[in-house]
């Protein structure tokens, strides 16, 4: 056994041009380029690592931009490279021009994923403060103002990504304390009736607020899935009425806005 220690070249920009001409010539010319036997004997031949050279033949034979690779040949941009110097560097496509677009192509959908707040990182610090800006300003039924307070501490990530950590933040701490303040604010109701100056001093809210919450909780809990015809025509009444969803939702009782909405919609367009 050969006690040769094969070259290790796990990232494209490892890889010499003459490795890959050498490696794109050999698989080619004896095998096809995406059999496993081909590019095991062409890593002998080559003296590489049989994993390393995986990547580039699939490359040779369906060529993309990676993570790897984009950091790559922007750093080339960066450095005043033309793109026939960068083709010749990493001639996996099959014109200049062809790279180009790719890298554009890889360059767009990068971005698109940074503005919906995705592949953003946050630290432990940033989670803890995070959780600080959720109990100091978050309230029992919005979230507006903790969602600003982050945005505006956080300006260095996107909005999307700054929304999503406090919703995703909210539900990891709330779940089970939501449910427990729920049992205390029924627990109240229970005591004080319709005194909501009294249970919104409980809840640590204002009057109109708490009323206003307790009645959206009492209709979630008698939402049901299925339209009866009763249902249906206080639906088509609001339509003639000019009623919004959200009214319509009231009067009905046992549907969301969002299922109002779409009842309405189907009536219009049946």
């Amino acid at each position: 056994m050969s006690t040769v220690v094969r070259r290790s070249q796990p990232n494209f920009a490892d890889w010499s041009i003459e490795d890959i001409v050498m490696l794109r010539k050999f698989v080619t010319e004896h095998f096809d380029p995406l059999m496993g036997e081909g590019i095991r004997l062409a890593s002998i031949y080559m003296n590489i690592r049989h994993e390393d050279c995986t990547p580039v033949c699939s490359m040779l034979a369906r060529p993309k931009i990676t993570s790897d690779l984009y950091k790559t040949i922007k750093q080339c941009r960066d450095g005043g490279m033309k793109w026939k110097e960068i083709h010749a560097r990493y001639s996996f496509w099959r014109n200049p021009k062809a790279l180009c677009n790719s890298y554009y192509h890889f360059s767009q959908k990068s971005a698109q994923k940074a503005a919906r707040g995705n592949n953003v990182r946050w630290t432990k610090s940033e989670t803890a403060r995070v959780k600080e800006i959720i109990k100091e300003h978050g309230e029992l039924d919005s979230l507006k103002q903790a969602i600003e307070v982050a945005i505006a501490e956080f300006n260095d990530k996107p909005e999307a990504s700054v929304k999503k950590k406090i919703l995703y933040t909210h539900c990891d701490i709330y779940r089970g304390a939501s449910i427990r303040k729920m049992e205390k604010f029924r627990a109240l109701v229970d005591t004080y009736g319709d005194d909501w100056k009294r249970i919104g001093a409980g809840m640590g809210l204002s009057a109109e607020k708490a009323r206003y919450i307790w009645a959206e909780y009492e209709q979630r809990l008698n939402w049901t899935p299925l339209w009866t015809e009763s249902e249906t025509e206080i639906i088509r009444n609001c339509i003639k009425a000019g009623i919004k969803p959200a009214e319509a939702s009231r009067l009905v009782g046992t549907k969301s806005i969002y299922n109002c909405a779409k009842k309405m919609n189907a009536l219009k367009n049946p």
